[in-house]
């Protein structure tokens, strides 16, 4: 699945339910094994972005999370789902657009999920909320906060932000974050419906 927000891309595969790697399966709950990646020359830093990088896996523990409360793991019992996102182009809210990718990608492979969720990037431009902030805004607004919503019952699964901000803002911020987390939702939605359509009509070709 892709997810295109601005000029930033993302690109994500799931594999399983399958066995886990090495054979090793517990009773109980299901496992999730997310990777994240940045390609080289993804954004304006021109460097490669590997497992070992600090920021990496802040962004990994969050897509992590947000994984871990969609997928519907005690039904997975002795299973592993493996979830790969990779980040070809960056310019700004990377993390947002790994979620919705992953999400997709989910969704679009059958894994039994709780609800869709969606994420958005927000932050203060001249003293007004903006959304999905690209580099530049970034820069001058400050990296500002990822809210990832549940589309069944709009709770909020996850909250990031690389800066600190007062109780205050981050009321605020959160507030403006869970509204494009609708739009970005609907946008989701339409696009699994429009894949089951295409797949559908695919299908009565093939039986025609």
């Amino acid at each position: 699945a892709t997810m295109v927000m601005g000029n930033t891309r993302a690109e994500a595969a799931v594999w399983g339910p399958r066995e886990p790697e090495g054979g090793r399966a517990g009773p109980g709950l299901g496992t999730a094994r997310v990777e994240l990646s940045f390609l080289p020359f993804a954004g304006s830093e021109r460097r490669r972005r590997g497992r070992g990088d600090r920021r990496t896996g802040e962004l990994t523990s969050v897509l992590a999370q947000v994984v871990e409360s969609v997928v519907m793991l005690e039904l997975l019992a002795r299973s592993e789902v493996c979830v790969c996102v990779s980040v070809v182009q960056d310019d700004g809210g990377a993390l947002p657009a790994a979620i919705n990718a992953a999400v997709l990608a989910l969704a679009e492979a059958g894994v039994p999920m709780r609800a869709l969720a969606s994420a958005c990037a927000a932050g203060t431009l001249d003293g007004e909320p903006a959304l999905d902030l690209n580099r530049t805004e970034e820069a001058a607004a400050g990296r500002g906060l990822v809210a990832t919503v549940s589309r069944h019952d709009s709770r909020v699964l996850a909250l990031h932000s690389e800066e600190e901000c007062s109780v205050d803002a981050l009321g605020d911020l959160v507030r403006s974050a869970s509204s494009g987390c609708e739009a970005v939702s609907a946008f989701m939605r339409r696009e699994l419906e429009a894949r089951v359509a295409r797949q559908a009509q695919c299908l009565g070709m093939a039986s025609g």
